[in-house]
């Protein structure tokens, strides 16, 4: 299975990779993007689309990504909406998604209001820079799992939380102690019909 994903990382071979909700920060091994406003960056190929519609057909993607997308969505259609998401990746494909862990933001919140500490909890509630750029649903290590399994994905691996752009010159190794809890990113591999 691993061996698979090395291949579509590593080869030649045309990979059908999308990043759902790249924002301007698109994944790297991503070759097309999709978001629902226009993005800065000029390297990849992007789609404009509403992500509870997405623009592929059914089993067309040998891999989908996607970093803290899913909880702008509302808790009541998330799994509807990553029903589809998943349906657009092919049997033996991969789905790689980030979100914003729940625990750990709860965790904080109270640690803070028990020492009487104010707590930035944007990771709740979202940035809010923009009318899109709010959290509307969010997710624990076993409702993210429950979702993808619920769906018939295969869990592969945790993978450590992605760094994004906004970090850059900052101390990387203080940031990665600290974002290693704030996020969930796992990998899945949805089954060939015949597994």
């Amino acid at each position: 299975m691993l061996e698979q994903l090395g291949c579509y990382m590593n080869s030649s071979k045309m990979a059908w990779v999308a990043d759902f909700g790249a924002g301007d920060n698109p994944d790297p091994r991503a070759n097309v993007t999709v978001d629902i406003r226009p993005l800065k960056h000029k390297r990849k190929e992007h789609v404009m689309a509403d992500l509870r519609h997405p623009p592929f057909r059914p089993g067309s993607l040998d891999m989908l990504v996607s970093f803290h997308t899913l909880e702008h969505f509302s808790h009541r259609e998330v799994e509807e909406i990553f029903s589809r998401w998943v349906g657009t990746v092919k049997p033996g494909g991969f789905v790689e998604v980030e979100v914003p862990n729940l625990t750990f933001s709860a965790t904080i919140i109270l640690i803070a209001t028990f020492l009487g500490k104010a707590v930035d909890i944007h990771y709740v509630y979202g940035e809010q820079d923009n009318e899109l750029n709010l959290h509307r649903a969010g997710f624990t290590s076993v409702s993210l799992k429950r979702l993808a399994e619920g769906l018939g994905l295969i869990f592969v691996r945790k993978l450590p939380p992605r760094l994004g752009a906004s970090y850059a010159g900052l101390n990387v190794g203080r940031i990665i102690s600290v974002i290693m809890k704030t996020a969930l990113r796992y990998l899945w591999v949805k089954p060939n019909s015949k597994e």
